[in-house]
């Protein structure tokens, strides 16, 4: 008799009647093709979160002339989407383990469709409280489906396939951000009707509602309901043990959250503003940043995995922010001109490379028993960036007839953020050169072989 395997069956062949009997094994199915279904899945799951994120950006010129709002009220449609994140990292990994992940699925999703919903719903009756409420509903379901996503890639991909699958996560995701960046100018100029933009948002994140029911498929038939755990949870007792490194990678992360993408929240009517281009257009090249990213996120995440430098990465992409930032400001004001696209292109290289270099850094710095601690609290510093920067944005451009100068002003001040982002990375570098003997740039091998003396001297700082 000779077995032979083939798929999640074995075939036992008799050498006597020349017959084929199978019978079954119990091979994993994380070891199958059906973990790159989980994550195109999973990916596709969020698809519809950021391709709506952006909805005000794509449409800020018609939202502020239809509601006659200010720059502060049109910026709060971002600052109250991330108020909420600012506090759920400490709740979120609990609520998760507690009603486990189909429910978090389905209950998510239901957030983000209502909070979509009642947006839409204001577009139609011009109620901007509805547009508000909307937004933070949306925001609680979207930034706590991210989580749930995390865990579900997690659960099915280990080792180095992990950072592909994430990586190609990522890409998806940010595609989806690029999308709408370019199609919802061209639907509003078809439609000139902010309420049926909106609708077309609805219509793709109910598609990543099926891309969720195809997962929780999944999981009742391969993993049997297999047990998830969050990540990214909590434990108040472990701050105390997070090291002054972290403490400077959390400030780091506020700084660049805040500088970041407050400024692609407006990018959109900057554009239109200070180089007269179509709202159509300045929503095509508002899509760059984002496809970089997406596209060059997976390979530097590989690349920083093999040679390492994250410290001395870290600084220099801060650098690279605030030098755009700064060069924003010195752009000449030019009817027509696409010297846009240069810094729109060094913005999707920066947070290519710091979405690369966070994360990992975190692993780096906390100690394995605190790491889902560490992860909840960057988190929520990512958030505190997110809804602080658009309110100062806002508070900067206050006056419509001094709006050019005012775009110059709000480039220096986010250039002096990320300014001081990097000052706070190279503190961090020189810690870790002193005192944990350049940790943070070493390649993942090398750490493999310095784990146990990174933890003594950790302990002695």
């Amino acid at each position: 008799m000779i077995n032979q395997p083939d798929g999640p069956s074995a075939f036992e062949f008799s050498d006597e009647d020349n017959t084929v009997t199978q019978t079954k094994t119990s091979l994993n199915p994380k070891d199958t093709y059906l973990r790159w279904i989980v994550v195109a899945l999973a990916s596709f799951l969020v698809f519809g979160n950021d391709y709506c994120y952006d909805l005000p950006q794509a449409l800020e010129t018609p939202i502020q002339e239809k509601y006659k709002i200010t720059e502060v009220e049109y910026n709060l449609l971002y600052s109250v989407y991330s108020l909420p994140n600012i506090v759920l990292p400490f709740v979120g990994g609990y609520i998760l383990d507690y009603f486990g992940i189909k429910v978090g699925i389905l209950l998510y999703n239901v957030l983000i469709i209502s909070g979509q919903s009642l947006f839409t719903f204001g577009c139609y009756t011009d109620d901007y409280r509805l547009l508000i409420i909307g937004r933070g509903i949306f925001g609680i379901g979207a930034e706590s489906l991210n989580v749930a996503q995390s865990m579900i890639v997690t659960t099915w991909f280990k080792g180095r396939e992990l950072s592909t699958a994430l990586g190609i996560s990522l890409c998806i995701c940010r595609l989806g951000s690029s999308l709408n960046s370019f199609l919802s100018p061209l639907f509003y100029e078809e439609f000139k009707r902010l309420g049926i933009v909106s609708a077309i948002g609805l219509i793709f994140v109910v598609i990543s509602l099926c891309c969720g029911l195809g997962l929780i498929h999944m999981d009742g038939k391969y993993l049997k309901g297999g047990n998830y755990e969050a990540s990214e949870k909590i434990e108040i007792k472990d701050i105390k043990s997070l090291k002054v490194n972290f403490w400077l990678l959390y400030f780091n992360a506020i700084l660049c959250f805040m500088s970041f993408f407050p400024f692609l929240n407006i990018a959109n009517t900057y554009m239109q503003r200070r180089f007269n281009l179509a709202s159509t257009l300045a929503g095509g090249l508002l899509a760059i940043p984002y496809s970089v990213a997406g596209l060059l996120t997976p390979i530097l995440s590989n690349i920083i995995d093999r040679k390492g430098k994250k410290a001395t990465l870290l600084i220099l992409t801060c650098f690279i922010l605030s030098y755009n930032h700064f060069s924003l400001a010195a752009l000449p004001n030019h009817d027509g001109s696409l010297a846009i696209i240069m810094p729109l292109v060094v913005f999707g290289v920066f947070f290519a490379l710091y979405t690369s270099l966070l994360i990992p850094c975190i692993s780096v710095i906390a100690d394995e028993k605190v790491v889902g601690t560490a992860m909840g609290i960057i988190y929520s510093g990512q958030n505190t960036g997110l809804a602080i920067g658009p309110l100062i944005v806002g508070s900067i451009l206050s006056d419509s007839n001094q709006i050019i100068g005012q775009y110059n002003d709000m480039s220096i001040v986010l250039g002096v953020c990320s300014f001081l982002a990097a000052c706070a990375a190279i503190i961090s570098w020189w810690i870790d050169k002193q005192y944990h003997g350049g940790i943070l740039q070493k390649s993942m091998k090398e750490l493999e072989h310095s784990e146990r003396k990174y933890e003594i001297e950790i302990a002695n700082f």
